[in-house]
C-alpha cells in the first residue's frame, strides 16, 4: 500500500516572493540557453543539406546513422512536445527539414 502525503499549500512572504521572482528570472536564462543550443544544432546541419543540394550526392552519408539519427529527432520532438518543453519542440521540428533534404534522396542516389 502506498501512502500519499497531502498537497502542499505555500504562502509566500515578501522576501519569499522576490526570491521567486528573482529564480523566474534563472528559468528565462536556462530557456534561452535551450533556445541558443537548439539554433546552433539545427544550423549545423546547413553546410551539409547545401553540400548534398549542390551535388546531388548522398554517397558520403551513412544510411543507419541517419536513420538513427533522424529517429532520435523524432523521439525528442516527442518528449518536448509532452513536457511541453518549447526549445526542444522547436529544434527538433526544425531539424526534421534539413534531416528530410539529407535522407529524402539517399535511397535513390546512395
Amino acid at each position: 500500500m502506498c501512502n500519499l502525503a497531502p498537497p502542499l499549500t505555500l504562502s509566500l512572504s515578501k522576501g519569499e516572493f522576490v526570491q521567486a521572482q528573482t529564480e523566474r528570472g534563472a528559468m528565462s536564462l536556462v530557456m534561452l540557453t535551450g533556445m541558443v543550443a537548439a539554433v546552433l544544432t539545427t544550423i549545423a546541419f546547413l553546410p551539409q543539406v547545401i553540400r548534398t543540394w549542390r551535388t546531388r550526392s548522398t554517397s558520403d552519408i551513412s544510411l543507419g546513422m541517419f536513420v538513427t539519427y533522424v529517429t532520435g529527432i523524432l523521439l525528442w520532438l516527442v518528449y518536448g512536445l509532452t513536457l511541453g518543453d518549447i526549445p526542444l519542440i522547436a529544434s527538433n521540428a526544425v531539424t526534421f527539414v534539413p534531416s528530410g533534404i539529407i535522407l529524402g534522396p539517399k535511397p535513390r542516389h546512395g
